[in-house]
C-alpha cells in the first residue's frame, strides 16, 4: 500500500512562480524545473520581456494577472520586493495554495502574522528561505554553538550587494537607507534568534552612510549586528559565546541554489499543515525589524 509520502512522489505540486528578476531566473526557476515532486507550470511577472524569457526556458504558461496564476496552481513560489510580496502570498493562502517565501516575508508584522495565520488556518505546506539555516554547515555551527549554552552572539555581514556588477545593483528596495536592515537582517536574526532565543527588546539600531548596528537582547543573551551592502569587501562571520568559550562561522561559501533546494525540499517533505519552522520564524524577524525601524538613529 501506498503511504502518504508515496503518493505526494507520485502527484507533483504544480508551482506558480511569482516574480521574473535575476534570483527568480538563476536560483528558483532552475531548482523547480529540476525538483522530485515539483511540475513548474506558470511564471508571473509584470514585465513582459522577462515573463516571456522565463517561460521560454521552462517552456510554461506566463500570466500578468495573478489571480489567473492562481488558478491554474497548487503553490506559489515568490521573487518579489517584500512590500509586494506579503499582499500577494496572503492573497495566496487565503486561496488555498501553498506559499514558499524570501525575507523578509514583509516589513509590516501584522500582515506577516495574517500570513501565519492564513496557513495555519487553510492547513498549507509553507516556508520562508533563510539560506544561512537552510544549509548543512549553518545548521552544524548551532549545533556546535548549542553545545557551549551561548549567552552572546555577534554577526557582521559586509557586501557588495548594491554595488556595480551586482545582479541586485538596481534593487529599488535594497538601496533604500533601510535596505541593510532589511535584506541582511533576516540572515542574521536567524541564526542569533536560534542560538540565543526570541528578540525581547531592540535595544538600539543606528542606520546611516557607514552602514546599520543592532543591539538586542534576547531571551538567553544579548547580540550585536553590523551591516552594510556596498562594502568593498566581503566580510561575513557569525560568533556565539559564553563561559564556556567561543565559536565562529566565517567566510561563508555555499551555493545560492542549494540553499534554496533545501528549503524547498524540506517544504515537500512536511505534510499538509505543517509549515516549516521557518515560517514562524520570518514573522518574528520581521516585528524585530519593524521594531528598530521605530527607534532607529541616523
Amino acid at each position: 500500500m501506498a503511504t502518504a509520502a508515496d503518493q505526494r512522489r507520485e502527484t507533483p505540486i504544480r508551482f506558480g512562480l511569482c516574480g521574473t528578476g535575476p534570483w527568480a531566473r538563476d536560483v528558483q526557476l532552475p531548482c523547480l524545473m529540476a525538483a522530485e515532486g515539483v511540475s513548474l507550470v506558470a511564471v508571473h511577472g509584470r514585465n513582459a520581456d522577462a515573463r516571456g524569457a522565463l517561460c521560454s526556458t521552462a517552456g510554461v504558461a506566463g500570466f500578468d494577472d495573478f489571480d489567473a496564476m492562481l488558478a491554474v496552481c497548487d503553490a506559489v513560489c515568490f521573487a518579489v520586493p517584500p512590500q509586494v510580496q506579503d499582499g500577494l502570498a496572503l492573497r495566496a493562502a487565503e486561496a488555498g495554495r501553498h506559499i514558499l517565501l524570501e525575507k523578509p516575508v514583509s516589513r509590516d508584522p501584522a500582515t506577516a502574522a495574517a500570513i501565519v495565520e492564513a496557513v495555519e488556518r487553510r492547513g498549507l505546506r509553507a516556508a520562508c528561505n533563510l539560506s544561512r539555516l537552510a544549509i548543512p554547515a549553518g545548521a552544524a555551527f548551532l549545533d556546535a554553538a548549542a553545545v557551549i549554552a551561548p549567552t552572546r552572539g555577534h554577526v557582521i555581514m559586509r557586501l557588495s550587494s548594491v554595488t556595480t556588477g551586482s545582479a541586485f545593483a538596481a534593487s529599488p528596495w535594497r538601496r533604500e537607507p533601510e535596505g541593510a536592515l532589511w535584506d541582511l537582517g533576516p540572515h542574521a536574526l536567524s541564526m542569533l534568534i536560534t542560538g540565543l532565543g526570541p528578540v525581547e527588546r531592540v535595544a538600539a539600531c543606528t542606520i546611516g552612510p557607514a552602514g546599520t548596528t543592532l543591539a538586542l537582547d534576547h531571551a538567553r543573551g544579548t547580540s550585536t549586528v553590523e551591516l552594510s551592502m556596498d562594502a568593498p569587501t566581503r566580510l561575513e562571520e557569525y560568533v556565539f559565546g559564553s563561559d564556556a568559550g567561543e565559536i565562529a562561522w566565517r567566510n561563508l561559501d555555499y551555493s545560492r541554489r542549494g540553499a534554496f533546494e533545501h528549503t524547498l525540499a524540506d517544504m515537500l517533505g512536511r505534510p499538509p499543515g505543517t509549515p516549516s519552522p521557518t515560517l514562524a520564524l520570518a514573522a518574528a524577524i520581521t516585528g524585530t525589524l519593524a521594531r528598530a525601524m521605530e527607534i532607529r538613529s541616523q
